[in-house]
């Protein structure tokens, strides 16, 4: 029993929002806010987990992990592919307590959508470098990723995936797809 997983509320609403369409979120957000008395942060002002990330990104000598605000496309996908280039789909509104400060609740939410959008960008990015002709040429057919050899090589649960999988999409220049159109058992 040393190595079960204590299902809290915070982990059991992580694992939800990953089988959640983009569009369910953005309720969900909008219905949390509600909730927890949350103000809407103006297109001015910085959001606080944004200047997190750009410190533990500095810190950790990587690329920082950022959103698109405005839609390059669907507002209803996940990822955007234009050209090589993934793009995470940020137009989900911002949200801060009234005096700016921090609220346990609501900071643990807006970190699990960053989250879920990580995974699924990751979930993008490992599909569309094996699928690079796929993508910019006129082949026919995609390559079709085992997932669970893709599980691993991400480090994530098969589960985990499976979730990303039936959930995910991503618009390109070829239209949208879901994840699981180029993935296999």
């Amino acid at each position: 029993m040393k190595n079960q997983l204590l299902m809290t509320p915070q982990l059991q609403q992580a694992i939800k929002l990953l089988t959640m369409s983009f569009p369910e979120v953005r309720a969900l957000l909008e219905a949390e806010a509600a909730r927890l008395g949350l103000r809407r942060l103006a297109d001015e002002e910085v959001d606080p987990l944004d200047e997190q990330e750009l410190a533990a990104a500095a810190e950790e000598e990587r690329a920082p992990f950022t959103f698109s605000r405005t839609a390059l496309g669907s507002p209803e996908v996940d990822v955007w592919l234009r050209g090589e280039t993934l793009v995470s789909n940020g137009s989900l509104p911002r949200f801060v307590t009234p005096s700016g400060g921090p609220d346990k609740e609501a900071t643990w939410l807006m970190r699990a959508i960053r989250q879920r959008a990580k995974t699924f960008e990751r979930v993008a990015a490992a599909i569309v470098a094996a699928n690079g002709a796929y993508f910019a040429t006129a082949q026919d057919a995609p390559t079709r990723l085992s997932k669970r050899a893709l599980a691993q090589e991400l480090g994530i649960h098969s589960s985990t995936l499976d979730r990303v999988a039936h959930t995910g999409m991503m618009e390109s220049a070829r239209g949208l797809s879901r994840f699981e159109v180029f993935l296999r058992t």
